[in-house]
């Protein structure tokens, strides 16, 4: 990886001194919060209290060994290669400066695209045009974006390019429409587009016309665009679109630097960020406008702003990753989204009329860097819990060095729901904790044996000690033990999933039809790794997706809940496409049935309702579709 010496560590994560403005009106210097945003002439980069060198190494424990029995026949193989996937993520020129600001980009998209039945690919880029990979039903897939005219190719020598990709149908016209996010350094803002699909194999861009143009950005680092994600938020039969804009603004602002001097030396950053929003979290004012959105879709294709109608304070949030899940029971989709410095979020739908925060109350958000995120049943209750991705790496002594700055050290989170929208830390229980510097991640039954494992991407450009530890951060994989499901290690080296650098995006999808999940990898600067599953093939399953007839918007069911029984087990999963950080799943559930052959029953609550149409299947080893009449 020739950019790796001259990398350089993200700005948001700096630890700055800013100006903070005394009573009577003076400028003074103290330590205080990061400052990414601040104009030209404006404060200067400093480590920590003590030169970053002299702070201790970050002692993650390895990972402890798996047995074959443990591991259960979940396998690996990487055909990126062979699959015809192997491009870089960004241009040699980038790779060799290594933007800062652009390194925590790399995102992509799966859906089934031309209607053939085989799940394609589309793949961000920094520096260099986008991929459209459709799936050639043979194991390979060839690259269709310049003609299909999302290839989104940025000016030579640029350093703009894509971060987070969608597809949906927003006009409900059959076909899937495809919504990029934008990201690039202050100079080159790399802007969002909508493409519309004209059901013949091409796209054209209406961003403006559609109404989901964003603002235009003053912010030195630029546009920032990790979360993009669609849902029927208000259940009219259309699906709507979350921006996620990650943007720090309201940790350069008075209150901020306030809040850094009542905790110069936090057990949590969240008690600065409760601190910075009490005092009214003030943006600085050279950042220009929050760019994080909800947008409206109102039947035709077309969109309207609906953040502030619907009492969303995302202006206050440094959004990565949101995404709609039914977290009560109610019938409606609430807002979940991982915040970085410790912003993470969880809002009450209340009926498609607005949504309330919740999130004290519910006990989530303690995760202090929040990235990646996930929703799934994690101890087969029917009730969704939420895995959240963040920053591990304690030291010999115990002691976070980077909790001066905005960089914490106490790991993921797994938030347990039990119920009425109340939560409890599982994460030492699961043992997920230590996930070094994560992002994204995905939660399936990798082995069809009816254990559900944990895969989280990680890496950190930190060029100087400890972060630059960072640099080649390995996969991780926990897997519940054979006969010991309550407990996880980390069998990710041991299944063959080997990558170590820079990744993001991480999303499980059947490519090659055979029954089992498969991983597909997005690496900044570097080329993808897709991973065949060789799970054992005497192994049952089922993939449930719907079609939901009354629903030309929303065809795919998203925001419905499923739950597969067989005998005396059962595996419940919602229907969403977010895939966690810069990434789109299918919009289905998965379901591994080991030895059980048959039959199934499948249990459907389709958006809004709060009892469930049930169907026995005979048939498995196949992709079920449920229709809605």
């Amino acid at each position: 990886m020739p950019w790796l010496a001259a990398a350089l560590m993200a700005v948001a994560l700096l630890v700055l001194v800013v100006v903070r403005v005394t009573d009577d009106g003076d400028a003074t210097r103290a330590l205080a919060p990061p400052s990414p945003e601040a104009p030209a002439g404006g404060p200067s980069a400093v480590t920590t209290t003590r030169p970053i060198t002299e702070v201790e190494a970050f002692l993650d424990e390895p990972p402890a060994e798996v047995s074959d029995e443990d591991l259960g026949g979940i396998g690996f193989t990487d055909v990126t290669e062979a699959a015809g996937l192997s491009r870089p993520q960004a241009s040699a020129e980038l790779e060799t400066a290594m933007k800062a600001d652009l390194s925590m980009s790399s995102g992509a998209a799966v859906a089934d695209v031309d209607a053939d039945g085989d799940a394609d690919l589309y793949v961000t880029r920094v520096g260099l045009a986008n991929s459209l990979y459709r799936n050639d039903g043979d194991g390979t897939f060839t690259d269709i974006a310049l003609q299909a005219g999302v290839d989104r190719t940025p000016p030579e020598g640029g350093y703009q390019g894509s971060g987070a990709a969608a597809f949906a149908d927003i006009d409900g016209d059959g076909c899937l429409d495809l919504y990029v996010a934008g990201v690039g350094n202050g100079k080159q803002p790399g802007e969002a587009a909508l493409f519309v699909n004209d059901c013949a194999g091409r796209f054209e861009e209406q961003t403006a016309e559609r109404g989901v143009a964003l603002p235009a950005t003053d912010a030195a680092l630029g546009a920032q665009g990790h979360g993009v994600t669609f849902a029927d938020y208000d259940h009219d039969g259309d699906l709507d679109l979350l921006v996620l804009h990650w943007d720090p603004a309201f940790l350069g602002g008075k209150a901020a630097a306030l809040a850094y001097e009542q905790f110069p030396d936090p057990d949590s950053l969240c008690e600065r960020t409760r601190a910075n929003r009490a005092a009214g979290a003030d943006r600085t004012p050279a950042a220009g406008p929050n760019r994080s959105r909800l947008f409206r879709n109102d039947g035709t294709g077309r969109f309207h702003d609906v953040t502030d109608e619907l009492g969303l304070p995302l202006d206050r949030i440094a959004g990565f990753t949101g995404d709609f899940v039914d977290m009560d029971g109610d019938g409606w989709e609430d807002l979940l989204i991982a915040g970085d410095f410790c912003t993470s979020a969880l809002f009450r739908n209340d009926q498609g009329t607005g949504f309330t925060d919740v999130t004290e109350e519910a006990g989530v958000a303690t995760d202090e860097n929040g990235m990646g995120s996930v929703v799934r049943d994690l101890d087969g209750d029917g009730r969704p819990d939420w895995f959240v991705t963040s920053i591990s790496g304690r030291t010999k002594s115990g002691a976070c060095p980077t909790r001066t700055g905005n960089t914490a050290c106490s790991g993921n989170r797994v938030y347990r729901n039990r119920g009425g929208l109340r939560f409890d830390d599982a994460t030492d229980e699961l043992g997920v904790r230590a996930g070094s510097w994560g992002w994204g991640a995905a939660i399936e039954d990798f082995g069809n044996d009816g254990r559900l494992g944990i895969v989280a991407a990680t890496g950190y450009a930190g060029e100087e000690p400890p972060r630059d530890q960072f640099l080649d951060d390995p996969l991780h994989l926990w897997i519940p033990l054979a006969g010991r499901p309550e407990v996880r290690r980390d069998a990710a080296a041991s299944a063959g999933l080997t990558e170590t650098g820079l990744s993001h995006a991480v999303i499980p999808f059947d490519y090659d039809g055979d029954g089992d999940q498969d991983l597909f990898v997005a690496n900044f600067g570097d080329p993808p790794n897709l991973y065949r599953n060789d799970a054992p093939a005497d192994r049952h399953q089922v993939t449930v997706r719907l079609d939901d007839l009354s629903s030309p918007g929303n065809r795919a069911g998203v925001g419905s809940k499923v739950r597969v029984s067989w005998g005396s087990a059962s595996s419940t999963g919602w229907i969403t496409t977010s895939g966690s950080y810069e990434s789109q799943r299918l919009p289905e559930h998965h379901v591994g049935l080991g030895s059980h052959d048959g039959p199934v029953t499948i249990e459907v609550w389709w958006p809004g309702e709060t009892e469930p149409v049930r169907s026995t299947e005979t048939r498995i080893d196949r992709v079920i579709t449920v229709r809605r009449a």
